[in-house]
Parts: structure tokens; C-alpha cells; sequence
């Protein structure tokens, strides 16, 4: 493969790293069959300035965290038409964090890149996520996490939409509606729901959901799964 003049050598069930944005070339005598898995650039921890420097790089897949990815990659493609749309979300998920940690351990900390702004915001938004059933989680003990002060903390969210205190707020009413959308979740009271995505009490997440969707959780669910819909969920 050959991408802004350099190459890599790919052999049967390897790897290789490459800016799908721009023009590259494959050049194989013989008939093959190719996997490609694409991810924003927006969701590569490292940053997009990396993303061209490390074009046409190759991806050691035979050992240690690549292997692990390799087989995890191939066993969702050979699987992916028998899995429910609510679950490919989570595989998705789980497979940009592995990616991004190979890249980090390829790209950044084995040429000790200092962190940009951009790498740290991702990081941030991913502790959020993966710690969002936490209702004691704020702003102190997330600047602790990261060994930041509160000011640097809202700096690295300064280019966003929302204030860091915003988003963990948008990310759990957005988790809780996606739950509530979830028929395979039907049978969680609107209370776990709540706990689950990190609120103190039912009250304070009905109130929350009310306020941005214009009804209550248990209204909403209601008007969203007829009992047909149920009965061929259940029958599958």
C-alpha cells in the first residue's frame, strides 16, 4: 500500500494505518478480499494532525492489544447481521477505545508527543461516559482524575457547545432517553433507568426529561412501543 510516498508491505491478515480522506493505492498481483473498518477523525484521541503523519503505517496485529483487535474486528464482521442495533452501539464504542489506545501506544507514547488540547477533551468526554452511573461524579473529582485545576478543566471544554457541567447533564438525559427507546430495556422501572445513568432519585430525572422532551419518561415510553411491536420482539 502507498500513501504520500510511503509503503507498507501487507501480507495475508495484517494491518495497515490510512488517511481514507485522501488518495491512496493498493498494489496486489493476485485476487484478495479486504476488510476495511473506518472511524471519524473526530474520534481518534491522538488528533487529526497525526492522522496524516502516520499514513501508511503498519499495524502490528499478531501479538499483545493488535491481536486482541484483530480477532475482535473479524469476529463482529462475520457476526454483525445477527446483532440488534443496540448492541452494535456498544461493540462500536468498545472497539474506538481499543483502537484509540493502540494508536496512543504506536503513535504518542512511544515518541513521547505531548497531549494536545483535542486528545485530552476525548479522554475527558470517554472518563464521563464510562463513569456516568456515578451521581456523585463532578467537576473537582474529574480535575483530580486528570491532574488538572477546575480553570484548565473548563478551558479544555471551552471550545465546546456546552459547559462541562452541561454536558454530563445532556449526556445523562440522552443515555436515559436511548435506554427508554431500548425495548430489550422495557422492563426497567423508569427508577432504574434513573440510577443507572447516574441520578440521585426518580424525581430529579422525570423533572430533567420532562423539561427538555415535553413529558414524563413513562408517557414518552408508552408512545413509542405499540404491543405489536413487543409481541414480535418477543417472538424473535
Amino acid at each position: 500500500m502507498h500513501q504520500d510516498g510511503k509503503f507498507v508491505h501487507l501480507t495475508p491478515n495484517s494491518w495497515s494505518f490510512t488517511d481514507s480522506t485522501r488518495p491512496y493505492k493498493l498494489n496486489i498481483q493476485n485476487d484478495f478480499e479486504q476488510l476495511v473498518f473506518k472511524i471519524p477523525r473526530s474520534m481518534i484521541t491522538y488528533g487529526s494532525s497525526y492522522v496524516t503523519a502516520n499514513s501508511a503505517s503498519f499495524m502490528d496485529n499478531h501479538t499483545g492489544l493488535g491481536k486482541i483487535i484483530r480477532n475482535f474486528v473479524n469476529s463482529i464482521s462475520d457476526e454483525i447481521e445477527q446483532i440488534d442495533v443496540y448492541t452494535r452501539k456498544h461493540l462500536s464504542s468498545t472497539l474506538t477505545q481499543l483502537l484509540n489506545d493502540f494508536f496512543n501506544a504506536k503513535f504518542i507514547k512511544n515518541n513521547q508527543t505531548v497531549m494536545t488540547n483535542q486528545m485530552m477533551l476525548f479522554m475527558i468526554k470517554l472518563y464521563i461516559e464510562e463513569n456516568i452511573i456515578d451521581s456523585n461524579m463532578s467537576v473537582s473529582n474529574i480535575a483530580r482524575t486528570f491532574n488538572l485545576s477546575r480553570r484548565q478543566l473548563y478551558n479544555v471544554f471551552a471550545t465546546e457547545a456546552l459547559t462541562i457541567n452541561n454536558y454530563i447533564k445532556d449526556l445523562r438525559i440522552s443515555k436515559s432517553k436511548n435506554d427508554l427507546d431500548n425495548a430489550y430495556l422495557r422492563k426497567l422501572t423508569i427508577a432504574e433507568i434513573a440510577y443507572k445513568n447516574g441520578y440521585n432519585d426518580a424525581g430529579t430525572f422525570v423533572k430533567a426529561f420532562k423539561q427538555k422532551y415535553g413529558l414524563p419518561p413513562g408517557h414518552y415510553r408508552k408512545t413509542i412501543f405499540s404491543e405489536d411491536l413487543i409481541n414480535q420482539l418477543c417472538i424473535a
